[in-house]
């Protein structure tokens, strides 16, 4: 897999990032992250020429981490988020997804908002997007090289949500 830095307006809302981001990788599997005046695409093709190769940690290794999420919990088949303001549930809802994916978080600041998506056909939801900065420490490296392949989190992925960042000395 690789990581790609790719330059977009800031016009762009999500539904348009999303397609866009479709059309470059056309069939490959990707994940997404938009960072404002750019996008970071990690996918198996090489659409920008000059991806960087992903960086997979060794077990037992510490490293910087960012993680955008949708963090939820699930009633009655529906998605039930909590208010921005539950830092708790946050920290509880990372440490069990940093338990399946193969990492322990060491210190984590989290800053969360609610997104207004609108869908093909007009219809306007939202859903939480929490952004996770802090230090992780590898546990088991075969779940965590999923995770990074796969992403964190079963919400807003096709909208860049999920996209596990980890940052080295590189």
């Amino acid at each position: 897999m690789l990581d790609h830095t790719i330059p977009k307006p800031l016009s762009m809302d999500a539904r348009a990032v999303y397609r866009l981001v479709a059309d470059l990788c056309s069939g490959s599997r990707y994940q997404f992250l938009d960072r404002g005046d750019h996008l970071v695409v990690r996918t198996t093709k090489n659409i920008s020429g000059h991806g960087r190769p992903l960086i997979l940690p060794d077990e037992s290794t510490e490293h910087m981490f960012f993680l955008r999420a949708s963090v939820e919990g699930r009633r009655k088949k529906t998605n039930i988020y909590p208010a921005s303001a539950n830092w708790r549930y946050r920290n509880a809802w990372l440490a069990q997804q940093g338990n399946k994916s193969g990492f322990d978080v060491l210190a984590v600041q989290i800053k969360s908002r609610s997104i207004k998506i609108e869908d093909r056909s007009g219809h306007c939801f939202s859903i939480d997007c929490s952004d996770f900065i802090g230090f992780l420490r590898v546990t088991h490296k075969q779940k965590f090289t999923e995770a990074m392949h796969n992403g964190i989190g079963p919400v807003g992925r096709v909208f860049g949500i999920g996209m596990l960042i980890i940052y080295s000395g590189q």
